[in-house]
């Protein structure tokens, strides 16, 4: 997967280019993080490998919704294609851990503890 995100960002890239040449970029790490990252309160360090996944199902679900809604709203027709082709992306992506989630099973998480909580304190 690392591969083809790599690949779809030199896409992204180029296409964007082609468009507005070196016109400055306006995204802001929020708005990426709309895209597929998981809900911030989704994710623990201490969460098993199955509840994982089931997050990392969410946040292909989520970019999928996504680019269907850019492909629609896209006028350039290079840009609605690339848009479609991410989307169906995001679908085997999200196929892909589904068929990986019956390989770990459901376990509860850990109890929650801030691994930095007393770092720095005085333990006397």
């Amino acid at each position: 997967m690392i591969a083809n995100e790599e690949k779809h960002r030199a896409q992204l890239d180029e296409i964007r280019r082609s468009l507005f040449g070196d016109e400055p970029r306006h995204m802001t790490r929020d708005m990426i993080d709309d895209v597929e990252a998981p809900e911030q309160t989704r994710g623990r360090y201490s969460m098993s490998a199955h509840r994982a996944l089931e997050v990392a199902i969410d946040s292909e679900v989520k970019a999928y919704d996504f680019f269907s809604v850019a492909s629609r709203a896209a006028t350039d027709p290079k840009v609605r294609r690339l848009f479609m082709d991410l989307r169906e992306e995001e679908r085997e992506h999200r196929a892909m851990l589904e068929k990986r989630l019956p390989d770990f099973p459901e376990e509860i998480d850990m109890e929650e503890e801030d691994p930095t909580e007393g770092v720095g304190s005085d333990p006397g």
